[in-house]
């Protein structure tokens, strides 16, 4: 992986300490510029490395999501379930749906919102697709 970065900042030193306005009053005008223009300086440095670590938070962030996504799609792609043949898949829901082990439209939220391809499988599967479609043409009618 060759887009890899590393940031270094350079941090402005801390202030030697917090004036009081008893020093404040006691500074002439020339010490006076001179501390605004370093403070100044600092802040802008400061807010510099702010806003970039802002940005590279975003990214790294963005990156973390793609990482996520792709490590769900690897595990769906181990997980033995999805080593079955689509062929399988359909004579168990055949299977299900001929034992009523469910109410149909149960069984239709259960088998079509497992993943995409439970959804295409089962929307494919015969006795399914005939089982939800009659039972919901019943319910109309009652």
């Amino acid at each position: 992986m060759s887009d890899a970065t590393i940031l270094t900042f350079y941090l402005p030193p801390q202030p030697d300490q917090l004036l009081s306005p008893k020093d404040i009053d006691i500074l002439g005008d020339s010490a006076l510029r001179g501390l605004l223009a370093e403070n100044r300086k600092a802040l802008d440095s400061l807010d510099n490395i702010w806003s970039t670590l802002q940005g590279t938070l975003k990214l790294v962030h963005a990156r973390r999501e793609e990482y996520k996504t792709r490590q769900r799609l690897l595990l769906d792609r181990t997980t033995l379930v999805n080593l079955l043949p689509n062929e399988v898949l359909a004579t168990i829901f055949d299977y299900v749906v001929l034992t009523r082990e469910w109410q149909p439209v149960a069984l239709w939220k259960d088998l079509t919102h497992v993943c995409q391809r439970w959804r295409q499988i089962a929307q494919r599967t015969t006795q399914v697709g005939e089982e939800v479609a009659f039972n919901l043409d019943i319910q109309n009618f009652e």
